[in-house]
């Protein structure tokens, strides 16, 4: 598989998993580092981490990403939700409730892949910044057309990491505690103040969580 770019951005990891790499530092997520944090268990105690699906319960934040919608399933004029199966074919028992569900990718928390956010850079070294992606992978060909698939881009979708599958260590760090209820933006300078000063090391392997309020 051959290189897709001459430069890389600053400060990226284009190229360090290979070519065609599609996962970045999901890579680091394996075998021997799962084993790893699971022996740092103590309690067992589980929780989640995503937002229900309908909250924000509006689009106040971002007018383009509606909340879910959830509907029940229309079958031959019929809505089926506690629908007897009768109503087609008599003499069956059975009652079916049928649901579809209508997601925007990141009205809640957000599900994002590396096809989520390019960038403009001169990956080619032929002086024009072009459309790229990370690993300077294209979700459009050199003639301009897309390179999507029936079920979206072919490259840098997120199923290569629900394929790859995400288990690890977590390390949490409490933005709140260092900024209460101020609102600004944290500067990589920051992160790596709160580290030192909270004595936080992170790993190769390890998923960082900012708690934030």
């Amino acid at each position: 598989m051959l290189q897709k770019w001459k430069n890389r951005p600053p400060g990226s990891n284009w190229g360090e998993f290979g070519p065609d790499d599609q996962l970045g530092r999901l890579n680091y997520l394996t075998e021997e580092n799962t084993v790893k944090a699971a022996k740092e268990i103590q309690t067992g105690k589980r929780f989640c981490l995503s937002l229900p699906l309908n909250v924000p319960a509006t689009d106040a934040t971002n007018p383009r990403r509606k909340p879910p919608l959830l509907k029940p399933v229309v079958r031959e004029g019929h809505t089926a939700f506690n629908l007897r199966i009768d109503t087609f074919d008599p003499g069956s028992t059975q009652v079916v409730s049928d649901d579809a569900v209508l997601l925007y990718n990141q009205h809640s928390s957000q599900w994002d892949s590396f096809g989520h956010m390019g960038g403009l850079f001169d990956a080619d070294g032929d002086g024009v910044d072009e459309i790229v992606q990370y690993n300077g992978h294209k979700l459009i060909n050199d003639a301009g057309e897309p390179r999507y698939g029936d079920l979206g881009a072919w490259n840098l979708g997120i199923e290569h990491m629900a394929q790859h599958c995400v288990q690890g260590r977590g390390v949490l760090l409490n933005m709140k505690k260092h900024y209460a209820e101020e609102s600004r933006p944290v500067s990589y300078d920051d992160v790596m103040r709160m580290l030192e000063v909270d004595g936080i090391e992170i790993e190769k392997g390890d998923i960082v969580c900012c708690y934030t309020g």
